[in-house]
């Protein structure tokens, strides 16, 4: 179409914010006087989250005692690992036991 103006595409974040030259260059103000990384969160990605398309994933949703919730959790801080990452392979771990 001869004088229509297209909208540039800009890439965006998690959340659906346009990464627009000027919000980059507000970041990149931002990260040149520096980042107080002690209110930073830790955040874990499992090798499964990076290798595959999230939306093609299923979710399981159970409920765990506290005290074998908070097992699990220590258990994973000690192996640097995710809660998601040790539950998917104990039902890896399981399900191979059982031939299916």
């Amino acid at each position: 179409m001869a004088g229509s103006a297209v909208k540039k595409r800009y890439p965006k974040t998690k959340a659906g914010d346009e990464l627009t030259p000027e919000v980059i260059e507000a970041l990149a103000d931002e990260a040149e006087r520096g980042y107080d990384l002690s209110q930073a969160k830790r955040v874990f990605l499992s090798k499964q989250a990076w290798a595959g398309d999230l939306e093609t994933m299923g979710r399981v949703g159970f409920r765990i005692a506290n005290d074998e919730l908070s097992r699990l959790y220590r258990q994973a801080r000690a192996e640097d690992r995710t809660v998601s990452d040790l539950v998917h392979r104990a039902t890896m771990l399981y399900l191979e036991s059982k031939g299916a």
